[in-house]
């Protein structure tokens, strides 16, 4: 049985998804575009642990004096969601949305990649122009339209 990476190489290449392997971890780079943007992704094997995870990485540092604000958009966001989350990095300020899977004893199949993939990019496409908005100073609430001017 393919390992995890090898598995994912072949769906992006049977989807024509261009991505590029990272050289010291298994990790493999890939670019999407959707109706609100563009950004990076990547996906992640775990093979000791038999878990996949994609993630969608919103271009650019989310300023200092922004953060607290785009943290509290990224809770509101989350509690609508049944699958993966947004996340922000305190640290260095990158928001992104992950998801993942456990395919212990189960293997991954394309089916599982593809739900994985496009659920991810999807979500990240329909809250990308929230995520904008509160970056560039707007109030969570607000962004996802739940209050008015």
């Amino acid at each position: 049985m393919p390992g995890l990476l090898e598995t994912a190489k072949a769906h992006f290449d049977a989807e024509r998804w261009a991505y590029d392997a990272a050289k010291d971890a298994p990790v493999l780079k890939l670019g999407f575009e959707g109706k609100n943007g563009r950004w990076r992704c990547f996906f992640e094997a775990k093979e000791e642990v038999q878990q996949v995870v994609f993630f969608s990485l919103r271009e650019g540092a989310v300023p200092v004096e922004r953060r607290a604000a785009v943290a509290e958009l990224c809770s509101r966001i989350n509690c609508r969601l049944n699958v993966g989350n947004f996340e922000l990095n305190f640290n260095d300020g990158m928001a992104r949305f992950r998801s993942g899977v456990d395919v212990e004893g189960v293997g991954l199949t394309p089916a599982l990649l593809k739900g994985l993939t496009l659920l991810n990019v999807a979500t990240m496409d329909k809250y990308l122009p929230a995520l904008t908005a509160v970056v560039q100073g707007e109030l969570p609430l607000k962004a996802l339209g739940l209050v008015a001017q």
